[in-house]
């Protein structure tokens, strides 16, 4: 699989088409694959498609901001992209060069700590629709994300909780809602982004 050939420059953005599929089922990690090989891997391949900019570049510590948006939502899917191009994110311990998030960890601790935290998630109750009208759309979110209600050791697996660090960040988020309206939300620049330009509203 050639990252070149599946790479089309769109007015000023590249548009990447790399479909995905499992690399490791126990440690949750994916892979790129050719479209050939995906139409024959029985529906565990999935079509991914990732829009990329470049918006800034530094020199001095080699490093690139750069705007991603995901077509497709797959999981991993902006960092396989680009660790497949050969520009992993910074900080990266699963795709990115060096480190492993999974060193020290046991396979039964991982599968006893994934146990409880299933239990955990399936005891969580949502707040119902009446306990949510009325309440700004921050709140809202507040309200459903289980990181918030529940806390980080429930929310996330525990090979995710030792991927700390990571330059990625969600600079905006946009979906339209069911009754017609848009969610459009965004935050500032993270940490690492500083001295670079700030990404384009898009």
């Amino acid at each position: 699989l050639d990252p070149a050939k599946a790479a089309q420059p769109r007015g000023g953005h590249v548009v990447v088409s790399w479909p995905l599929e499992p690399a490791c089922m126990n440690t949750g990690t994916w892979r790129c694959c050719s479209s050939e090989d995906a139409a024959g891997k029985s529906g565990k391949a999935k079509q991914a498609m990732s829009r990329l900019r470049l918006l800034a570049y530094d020199p001095g510590t080699d490093t690139s901001l750069v705007q991603c948006e995901p077509i497709t939502g797959r999981t991993h899917q902006l960092r396989v992209h680009l660790a497949f191009a050969g520009h992993p994110i910074l900080h990266d311990p699963l795709y990115g060069r060096g480190g492993d998030a999974f060193a020290g960890l046991t396979q039964r601790e991982s599968e006893q700590s994934e146990q409880e935290r299933n239990s955990k998630l399936v005891d969580a109750t949502l707040p119902s629709a009446e306990e949510l009208a009325g309440l700004a759309r921050e709140e809202v979110a507040c309200r459903l994300c289980a990181v918030c209600t529940e806390g980080e050791e429930v929310a996330f697996k525990p090979v995710q909780l030792r991927v700390q660090g990571v330059d990625l960040h969600a600079f905006r988020y946009k979906v339209d809602l069911a009754d017609g309206s848009t969610f459009d939300f965004s935050t500032k620049l993270p940490p690492f982004a500083k001295g670079f330009a700030a990404p384009a509203k898009h």
